[in-house]
């Protein structure tokens, strides 16, 4: 009989899924902390070096952070095309990471499931506009 693993996951909503993972996740089954291991650093190193591809070479380490958070949620193509990044382009890097949690008119974004508002996606999108936003100016 097979233990559950004690896998790591990190605390900011980290999580391995059939959308994220190389491997099949099924609900129940039990990876080893080794394969567990492996996976997630897959999912992290295919991941953020899809992301860097799109990024300018002035973000700073909490910018590429807190894209990398956004992009695992929101998916890199997504987060690539968004107007945060875009900003960022333009040298705009706090207006950037404040694209992560608001639009222009101050109404969350990314925090819908299609019409529906979801408070817990809107958290998610302010923490990772905080990270981004350590140390910019306003």
């Amino acid at each position: 009989m097979s233990k559950q693993s004690t896998c790591r996951f990190y605390p900011f909503f980290f999580i391995l899924t059939n959308h994220t993972s190389p491997e099949e996740v099924i609900i129940g089954d039990y990876w080893s902390d080794e394969k567990c291991a492996e996976i997630e650093k897959i999912v992290v190193t295919e991941g953020q070096i899809s992301l860097a591809r799109c990024l300018s070479d002035t973000i700073t380490q909490n910018q590429f952070d807190a894209l990398s958070l956004f992009a695992h949620n929101v998916g890199n193509p997504n987060a690539c095309a968004s107007r945060a990044v875009g900003l960022m382009w333009q040298g705009k890097h706090y207006e950037g990471c404040r694209a992560l949690a608001y639009s222009p008119s101050n109404r969350p974004v990314w925090s819908y499931v299609g019409k529906t508002y979801i408070q817990g996606l809107h958290n998610r999108r302010i923490k990772e506009y905080k990270i981004c936003a350590t140390g910019l100016r306003q």
